[in-house]
């Protein structure tokens, strides 16, 4: 029997879906309409100084043309406006809400 696993966070209390990264692919990410703060900037490299190191995956939390959604991922990469994560896909840093 196929059982499929969701992981649902809460953030403006709302329940936020959880999608595999394989899905990050068909995803059209929207601006939060926020600039990037310095403290999730700090964030996002601390985690891909982990993710590259240690392998780790993170909870990131992001905008898209369906609404607010999160995947479990390894960031490889942090750049001015994107980052890059396993399978080569870069994610605006502008649609990005949070990163655990």
């Amino acid at each position: 029997m196929n059982q499929h696993k969701y992981t649902v966070i809460v953030l403006f209390d709302k329940f936020i879906p959880d999608i595999d990264k394989e899905e990050l692919v068909h995803v059209t990410f929207e601006s939060t309409g926020n600039p990037p703060t310095k403290a999730l900037l700090k964030r996002l490299k601390n985690a891909m100084e982990i993710g590259n190191t240690h392998k780790i995956k993170v909870r990131i939390v992001f905008d898209t043309n369906n609404g607010v959604m999160s995947c479990r991922t390894t960031i490889w990469f942090v750049g001015k406006k994107y980052l890059l994560v396993k399978g080569n896909i870069a994610i605006p840093i502008e649609s990005i809400y949070t990163v655990e």
